[in-house]
């Protein structure tokens, strides 16, 4: 005779219907001695790197965890604008060494680049004070 799983699940339940007739008058407190452990004073969270709330205070505690999450976001899209601009600076060195283009365009696109990364650094600063 093959095993199914479903005579599996009959005689798992079986099992458990089994245990609960077992226990019968004791199972209400040992339910109640099982969800004591629940009732367990939770640990204090950690301070955000950008300020410490004062305990209790859940609303600047979520502010300043806000504040890191878009901090590290401009940060991501910081690192993205430099890998942007020195793929097309090197694409551009590789250019003007083939005689494809001119030196001053080089420069040109390194300075520029240059620039908007600092732009970039500090507009996304100044939104982060602005927002939080």
């Amino acid at each position: 005779m093959q095993t199914t799983i479903y005579d599996f699940g009959q005689r798992a339940g079986n099992f458990g219907r089994s245990v609960l007739r077992g226990l019968g008058p004791y199972s209400l407190p040992l339910l109640a001695f099982a969800m004591s452990n629940a009732w367990a004073d939770l640990p204090a969270p950690i301070d955000p790197d950008s300020g410490a709330a004062d305990d209790g205070d859940f609303i600047d505690y979520f502010k300043f965890t806000v504040k890191d999450i878009l901090l590290i976001g401009a940060l991501v899209i910081s690192t993205v604008s430099f890998l942007i601009v020195s793929i097309s600076a090197f694409m551009k060195f590789n250019e003007a060494r083939r005689d494809r283009a001119e030196w001053g365009e080089v420069f040109t696109l390194v300075g520029v680049g240059a620039f908007l990364l600092v732009a970039t650094g500090y507009l996304l600063n100044q939104t982060l004070d602005i927002i939080v």
